[in-house]
């Protein structure tokens, strides 16, 4: 048994040896470029010394004196170095190897997160851009054709509208032809009667009956005379009511026609002032797609800048630290991060310091 703890003694202390020897060759590489190992040891060494720490500070809340406390914290500097030694690896590599790490972590975490959530966003922005660049440009030929054929530019539910209204208005015009037609009926009918009480005066004037006296006679022929004149002016009047009412009709028809003209073609305008506000319209909106196509275009050129002045930001950021480094350090974000967590909330007594 004494000579198995002897042999064995022996054994681990030529190890920690090599590993002291093995720790005192180590020389910084010149690219800078650490092993998956090399990373491993780093993250499982940290770990170890936050558990030693997590004790320390254990002991300093539980000491009851001074002398303990003291006591808690003495021998800080062997403690770290045996924490080192017994991930068999030097304070220079700890050091370059933390260093190496924290600078890798950045770069997978901007190239992965950030810059990846920057592009994404900027992606977004191209396309609302290119989105309303379309939009502005359709605009701009819808209202360039319209200003060609001088035709208004109406959304489906703006014409929609515009239909069901000169429907309406052409059902109301032609029910004004039709009460128009009816007066101008009624009105000749009276003027055919009033010409027939006239020619009937007129008759009886000039062959009074044989039973008017030759004394009466003057003043009968002179009262149909006067029968016979406010016929004829009745009849006037009548005709005159005629006209009136068949002007009315043909304005009525007129109007039914205009409604019945809009109702086909609603996006024509009909009189001149329309005609001019149409005008006006559409060479006020020919004017804004214009305007929103050179935004969208100089918006466009904005956000390519601001996209190549990312890429150059990642490009210098991804030269601070070789990509087999950063490669290994995604590979190992998950473990690096909890450590990286680990040693930022808890405060230890004394650690290695990267």
């Amino acid at each position: 048994m004494r000579r198995w703890l002897m042999a064995t003694a022996a054994a681990m202390a030529t190890a920690l040896i090599l590993a002291s020897s093995a720790a005192a060759q180590w020389k910084q590489p010149a690219d800078n470029v650490f092993t998956e190992d090399q990373l491993n040891t780093y993250i499982a060494t940290t770990n170890d010394w936050l558990d030693e720490n997590a004790k320390i500070m254990q002991q300093l809340s539980e000491a009851k004196t001074t002398e303990g406390r003291i006591a808690a914290v003495t021998d800080l500097d062997k403690k770290h170095q045996a924490c080192l030694d017994r991930h068999h690896i030097s304070q220079a590599e700890y050091d370059w190897m933390g260093q190496q790490a924290i600078t890798a972590y950045g770069v997978a975490v901007y190239a992965q997160d950030a810059y990846e959530k920057a592009e994404a966003d900027l992606q977004a922005r191209f396309k609302e851009n290119d989105d309303k660049l379309a939009d502005a440009q359709k605009r701009l030929a819808t209202y360039q054709a319209a200003a060609k054929d001088g035709r208004r530019v109406m959304t489906s539910e703006e014409r929609d509208a515009a239909i069901k209204s000169a429907q309406s208005d052409q059902k109301a015009a032609l029910e004004e032809v039709k009460l128009r037609e009816e007066e101008a009926k009624t009105a000749e009918t009276e003027a055919q009667h009033h010409d027939a009480d006239a020619k009937a005066a007129d008759d009886l004037a000039a062959n009074p009956p044989a039973d008017v006296s030759a004394d009466d006679r003057p003043s009968y022929i002179e009262s149909k005379k006067n029968e016979a004149q406010a016929a004829r002016d009745a009849a006037k009047d009548a005709r005159g009511r005629q006209a009136d009412a068949e002007k009315a009709k043909a304005d009525a028809l007129a109007k039914a026609q205009a409604a019945a003209n809009v109702a086909a073609h609603p996006d024509l305008p009909v009189t001149d002032d329309d005609k001019a506000s149409v005008k006006a319209a559409n060479d006020a909106a020919i004017a804004q797609a214009q305007s929103d196509i050179v935004q969208c275009q100089q918006s466009k050129e904005q956000l390519a800048l601001v996209e190549a002045q990312l890429k150059k930001n990642l490009d210098e950021m991804l030269k601070q630290s070789p990509p087999q480094n950063v490669a290994l350090m995604r590979k190992h974000l998950d473990d690096y991060k909890k450590m990286f967590d680990r040693s930022a909330r808890g405060g230890a007594a004394s650690q290695p310091s990267p």
